[in-house]
């Protein structure tokens, strides 16, 4: 289960690693993301003038799924 400002460890093609999730989609308040679900995330260290937020659909999870 991820939640808002959970820290993520992922990579994609600008060099990011390391991100922050800062929204949950698909419901008013929502407060859990599981496996295959959009989540509103900005990164830490990718190489840019300011921060971009981005839509990251989530495949892998630390702790497995039933």
């Amino acid at each position: 289960m991820i939640m808002i400002e959970s820290k993520l460890k992922a990579a994609d093609n600008a060099g990011g690693i390391l991100f922050t999730c800062i929204t949950i989609f698909g419901g008013f308040k929502r407060r859990y993301a599981g496996l295959g679900e959009l989540v509103g995330v900005v990164s830490h260290s990718r190489k840019v003038y300011r921060q971009e937020t981005d839509k990251v659909k989530l495949a892998k999870l630390a702790k497995g799924c039933r």
